[in-house]
């Protein structure tokens, strides 16, 4: 099978998404990054404002459907970012499917990207509240298009906060290595998650 980055990614992409590294032997994976438009821009802000590398699976226009039949990462990292349902937010499948890519995630900690329009941030929210995830509602950052932050500083900020961790600075380490497809990889919701913190980011525009 053709590597994902093969696939997906196009010579003008390269400088908008986060180079994937493999771990040293042992390693442990550290950060993973999975979705559409916004994550390709949280991608490219992380590594700028914090030097922050991750494993990244990101696509523009990429619809939730089509990111399960993405091959799925086969190792445990401590922070996810998952930024889908922008691209078909009307569609009748979209909370059955990001549930989906949801149980084929397997992190300490999951971090959400709410999508401006208002049905899919609200699937997104009862999701993240069912899994007890973190959720940062986009809608609360200036956007010319109610797509996309105008900002992705500002949501890199956000993640930081969320992961009660700094980033500037720091040596991560995380992996490529992926197996079976986010649809094939999904595991049965756990009964004793609990509730979301849904997070509304301040309108920072530094950076």
């Amino acid at each position: 099978m053709m590597p994902l980055a093969a696939r997906l990614v196009t010579h003008a992409m390269l400088a908008a998404i986060a180079v994937v590294h493999s771990p040293a032997s042992g390693a442990a994976a550290s950060c993973l990054l999975v979705g559409d438009s916004t994550v390709v821009g949280t991608a490219r802000a992380l590594r700028n404002a914090f030097n922050l590398q991750c494993e990244t699976q990101a696509r523009e226009r990429v619809t939730t459907a089509a990111i399960l039949r993405w091959p799925a990462s086969t190792a445990r990292h401590r922070i996810a970012v998952i930024g889908a349902g922008s691209n078909d937010a009307g569609g009748p499948k979209l909370s059955r499917n990001l549930a989906v890519l949801r149980a084929a995630i397997h992190a300490d900690q999951v971090i959400w990207l709410k999508p401006y329009e208002p049905r899919a941030s609200a699937i997104v929210a009862g999701l993240a509240s069912v899994r007890g995830d973190f959720a940062i509602d986009l809608a609360r950052f200036p956007s010319r298009d109610r797509v996309h932050p105008g900002n992705y500083i500002s949501v890199a900020r956000a993640i930081e906060v969320l992961a009660n961790a700094p980033f500037n600075g720091a040596t991560l380490n995380p992996t490529s290595s992926r197996g079976r497809s986010f649809l094939s990889n999904a595991l049965p919701v756990s009964p004793h998650a609990r509730r979301a913190d849904i997070i509304t980011a301040s309108n920072d525009q530094g950076g």
